[in-house]
């Protein structure tokens, strides 16, 4: 699905107002050797152990060092990530509070929360939970959103459709994730290699408020959801965490996503020379690199010359925050100039695919 906003009838113009998110402190960031001796299971260090040589002829530390260094190697490629003992619930309204600062208003001002996360309690919603915390009485409608990694961007165009729509003036979409819920350290299932699984994942939240507006912002939506033969499969929550086809996930990445953004441009009659930076979700750091490169085919360095974030090696994987995540740090950052376009993609569990480009 293509949503050209040029070509589009009447309807309110909306603008992103404010950006956050979470900047979480050193005593919630896990280096790999803190992840194996803090967070692993005994059953996943026992078999991490067994990979990296014999427990019962090296001490700890060397058993460690082995193992950070068989953890570095493999094609996650993340060497740390943040991890949050509290709610989904807490990582989102820290965003909210960076957002709503940034913009200017007060919760009370909301006329609807959104927040994107596969980690979240369930009912009552994440976005109740956090119009709860920043304790201003509204009528504001609040609602969670659950596509797996593509929930973040998806979550946007929600936000966008109830502005567009005249129905609601100011809007906060939020994305967030709690890592160990996604990928727990404790999954005893005998075909899971628990230490692979759980060290994929780390703890993020992004927030937009988004508001009514006199000149539009936005240039294009595009999502997409392919779940057909068998793709459903390849990326799976049960009730014991995370699991995925990884070769599929990556060779589907690299091969359907990056065309996907190059045709999407040309509908929307963007000449990617104008475009300054591009916002991926992170799903590791093969698929990243797979990503980039592709992408680089098809808009060669005299074509496109912007920049591509990333944080996948110090953040890990962060679901339905990254893509946002990257986006408000650059904000904070001041790496973004008046009239830069923006292209925001994340792609995830469905398969499914959510983007959007806009002018900062």
């Amino acid at each position: 699905m293509f949503v050209d906003v040029r070509k589009l009838g009447a309807g309110q113009a909306c603008r992103i107002a404010g950006y956050g998110h979470t900047v979480l402190g050193e005593e919630y960031l896990y280096d790999n050797p803190r992840f194996i001796r803090e967070v692993l299971s005994p059953t996943g260090r026992t078999r991490l152990w067994l990979e990296v040589g014999d427990p019962s002829t090296m001490s700890e530390e060397e058993l460690v060092a082995r193992a950070d260094a068989k953890m570095s190697a493999l094609p996650l490629g993340i060497r740390s990530r943040y991890l949050y003992p509290g709610p989904t619930s807490m990582l989102a309204a820290m965003a909210a509070e960076t957002a709503l600062a940034d913009a200017g208003w007060l919760a009370a001002d909301l006329d609807a929360i959104i927040v994107a996360t596969n980690t979240g309690r369930g009912y009552p919603s994440t976005a109740d939970m956090v119009k709860l915390h920043l304790d201003q009485r509204s009528e504001a409608l609040c609602f969670d959103l659950t596509e797996a990694c593509s929930a973040g961007v998806a979550a946007i165009f929600d936000g966008w459709r109830g502005i567009r729509s005249g129905a609601w003036r100011r809007v906060l979409v939020i994305g967030a994730e709690n890592a160990l819920t996604l990928a727990t350290p404790d999954n005893h299932e005998p075909e899971l290699d628990n230490y692979k699984d759980c060290n994929l994942f780390g703890s993020a939240a992004f927030a937009l408020a988004m508001e009514a507006a006199a000149v539009e912002q936005f240039r294009f939506f595009d999502q997409l959801s392919e779940p057909f033969d068998g793709q459903s499969e390849w990326v799976r929550k049960g009730p014991h965490g995370f699991t995925q086809d990884g070769r599929r996930v990556h060779e589907y990445i690299g091969r359907a996503i990056p065309p996907r953004i190059v045709a999407a441009c040309q509908q929307a009659g963007i000449d990617p020379a104008d475009v300054r930076h591009v916002f991926p979700h992170m799903p590791s750091r093969k698929t990243v690199d797979f990503f980039i490169e592709r992408l680089r085919r098809l808009w060669p360095r005299e074509v496109f010359n912007g920049c591509i974030h990333e944080n996948i090696a110090t953040h890990g994987n962060t679901s339905a925050a990254s893509s946002g995540w990257l986006l408000a740090r650059a904000k904070a950052s001041g790496l973004l100039r008046p009239g830069d376009i923006c292209i925001i993609w994340s792609f995830g569990s469905g398969m499914s695919a959510a983007g959007t480009a806009f002018i900062f």
